[in-house]
């Protein structure tokens, strides 16, 4: 097995978003910097809301790209300064590997590698599609058939390639069948302590949730899109038969919406609403909830569901669309459903509760040691290691 001795990492990610792909990149640049020390670098774009505290004693170097649509000529530049500065670092460090993070349009890292001859990988590539683009106008489908080609030549190229679930496997070789030999199943996993720790007593103080209260709850990005208006469904279904009350902890954009939701159901006095909330702060809300939902429509179920695996380590039953959640099948913490049927997800709901709160604490004691023994961070990474070091030994 070849030994990777320095290893750089690159993408066009913002680590200090608290949600989705910040949170995964954050974790990984955290857990290969304690691995490595100095011999690993990360490169990636100045944190839109300053550098996380658990990043500041990395190897980082931050680039300035410009994230306006609307001054095309200013983003070009700043890409293509981005990438003179990308190759200049690769010159200077000379890592054994190189580990991107694809997303869309990556020039820098593109012409960094057309440039040199370190064998690269790409991490959590997902579906292979840009569907983000398709949703806009004529400019941006353009724009994503760009991606694609980049894509493609990175993938050509590329000495391996990981993604978070089957369903994206399967989506990524049907677009790239010349990847089918090289791409892995990986999973993002999660910062286990960081969850397994947290303070809920505290958030259920502070919004008056006394102990016989069952929570159900949300975290994440669009609420009301991906389980959080099923939390307030459930709420209303359950209110009269049990203890029950909402939490909902999430913004991007759908936060008032989500308001006015509960509002309109009659149920601000049992369900909060917080927004965004800074993403130090996410354990402690998360570990105030017994249930945590995630519940996807058809066309999304090939996501990553960071959520998931942060409930599970919080200690939460769980409650979560097929596809990327079909692993959960069978444990008795774990229902999975079809999608956004809510009498289907009731009846889920209603099977974690059957025992009362001593079932639910014996099922989150269950949650927690399978999120310390499969999903850390650290055994994915572990994984990822080793793959890219056979990988590596196949090339000689």
């Amino acid at each position: 097995m070849e030994t990777i001795k320095r290893l750089l990492y690159t993408s066009l990610v913002d680590v200090s978003v608290p949600y989705g792909h910040g949170i995964n990149e954050r974790g990984f640049i955290k857990d290969m910097a304690n691995r490595f020390g100095d011999h690993f670098k990360a490169v990636i774009p100045q944190p839109s809301k300053g550098i996380p505290d658990d990043l500041r004693k990395a190897n980082i170097s931050y680039l300035n790209y410009s994230k306006s649509s609307r001054k095309p000529f200013g983003w070009l530049e700043s890409r293509l300064t981005g990438c003179l500065r990308l190759q200049a670092l690769i010159k200077e460090f000379q890592p054994d590997l190189i580990v991107i993070r694809p997303g869309a349009l990556p020039l820098p890292q593109i012409f960094s590698m057309r440039r040199f001859n370190i064998p690269f990988v790409l991490k959590t590539a997902g579906t292979g599609s840009f569907e983000a683009f398709y949703r806009r106008n004529y400019l941006r489908r353009i724009l994503s058939g760009i991606s694609e080609y980049l894509l493609r030549n990175l993938l050509n190229q590329c000495v391996a390639v990981d993604v978070a679930s089957l369903m994206q496997l399967q989506s990524l070789t049907d677009l790239y069948p010349q990847v089918s030999d090289k791409a892995f199943v990986i999973d993002n996993g999660v910062d286990v302590a960081m969850f397994s720790t947290a303070d809920g007593q505290r958030i259920r103080h502070r919004l008056n949730i006394s102990d016989t209260d069952i929570v159900i709850g949300y975290v994440g990005a669009f609420p009301m899109s991906r389980g959080g208006k099923e939390v307030v469904d459930l709420v209303h279904l359950l209110r009269r038969s049990m203890p029950v009350k909402g939490l909902i902890v999430g913004d991007s954009g759908e936060a008032d919406q989500c308001r006015k939701y509960i509002d309109k159901s009659g149920l601000s006095d049992l369900i909060t609403a917080t927004g965004q909330v800074e993403f130090e702060q996410v354990a402690d809300f998360m570990s105030a909830m017994d249930i945590g939902l995630s519940i996807l429509r058809p066309e999304k179920q090939h996501a990553s569901e960071q959520k998931v695996r942060q409930y599970l380590a919080s200690g939460l039953c769980v409650v979560g669309t097929q596809g990327s959640n079909d692993f959960l099948k069978g444990y008795d913490f774990a229902r999975v459903v079809s999608g956004i049927n809510i009498s289907e997800i009731t009846e889920a709901v209603l099977s974690l509760l059957k025992e009362g709160r001593p079932g639910l604490q014996k099922r989150a004691g269950q949650a927690k040691i399978f999120a310390q023994e499969a999903l850390s961070i650290e055994s994915k990474n572990n994984h990822r290691l080793n793959v890219w070091s056979q990988c590596l030994a196949g090339m000689k």
